[in-house]
């Protein structure tokens, strides 16, 4: 009889366990599609409420099931789902590798409080109140969804360098599409939309640039930028249309170019993007959309302004 037992707990540990993470998975699925139908996809209701959500179904039942490891299979979990979400989303998985440190955060911040309170009322009492552990992770998965709790969303990002050239030789490579053979690398080359080729030139109010960028996929997206107004030393760009996956995680406002002279046959050239954030929670993708943009006016100092063998 205790050996049947045993054969019983073994068979139906791990299966129970595998019903547990398909159903996280399902769950976490079915929240997705509810929340992309409502155009709430770029809230913290994503990315804070469906790792709640995916992390309490397995840790819940690992507990009752008495798992030595329930972080072990919440993290299955979750790396599971995002693993899953790759082939879906495209040239849009960039936002999940970024997303994907706060999701692990939240899954063992949950599974912890789970595991934590169950040793603490014991065995076998008041299992069902563990639920209430998830509450407070949903409550900040409201910021974007409810207006009260949107955080503002403007930021502007600035790099500057300077360049052995003449300000005359500066205007004259900005005047002209900006070339993409500087290769992405760092974060930039992690899988964000890369740009390959851009049409259009001038720095009259009015001149476009138009900048093609590839997919995954082959098809091609572009983004318009038009000078909006520009003076001696400084043009400023603002944007037409925004084809690219790009506009999913942040809105741009403005592009703002100076060039200044600092002697010694030298020119600083700043770069000013601003831009609108589309993702929350503002805490986590704040700081790096800041870095991101950072970087990619660092790059379009390269690509735009530097003239050849500056």
């Amino acid at each position: 009889m205790k050996l049947r037992v045993n054969l019983r707990r073994v068979s139906w540990g791990p299966a129970r366990t595998v019903a547990a993470i398909a159903i996280a998975l399902g769950v976490g699925n079915l929240v997705y599609r509810l929340l992309h139908a409502s155009d709430l996809s770029q809230s913290a209701a994503l990315f804070i409420g469906i790792p709640s959500l995916m992390a309490f179904a397995p840790a819940y039942i690992a507990v009752c099931l008495r798992a030595h490891s329930v972080i072990g299979i919440t993290l299955k979990t979750i790396t599971i789902g995002l693993l899953l979400g790759g082939p879906l989303l495209g040239e849009g998985f960039s936002r999940v590798l970024l997303a994907a440190p706060l999701f692990y955060a939240v899954g063992i911040l949950i599974a912890l409080a789970i595991a934590g309170v169950r040793r603490w009322i014991g065995a076998g009492r008041h299992s069902s109140t563990l639920g209430l552990l998830v509450l407070p992770m949903l409550a900040f998965s409201l910021e974007g969804v409810v207006p009260a709790l949107t955080v503002p969303r403007q930021a502007t990002s600035v790099a500057e360098r300077t360049l052995v050239a003449s300000p005359e030789m500066v205007e004259a490579v900005l005047a002209q599409p900006p070339h993409f053979d500087v290769p992405l690398d760092g974060v930039l080359g992690i899988g964000f939309p890369r740009p390959t080729t851009a049409s259009g030139g001038g720095l009259a109010v009015g001149d476009r640039r138009v900048v093609t960028f590839a997919t995954r996929g082959g098809r091609q997206r572009e983004l318009v930028m038009a000078v909006a107004a520009s003076g001696p030393g400084w043009v400023r760009f603002e944007p037409v249309t925004d084809a690219t996956k790009i506009a999913e995680w942040l809105a741009w406002q403005s592009a703002d170019v100076s060039w200044t002279d600092v002697g010694n046959g030298q020119t600083l050239v700043r770069w000013s993007l601003t831009y609108e954030r589309r993702l929350d929670p503002a805490w986590y993708f704040g700081p790096l959309e800041s870095l991101v943009t950072t970087l990619a006016a660092d790059y379009l100092i390269q690509s735009a302004a530097t003239p050849s063998g500056a």
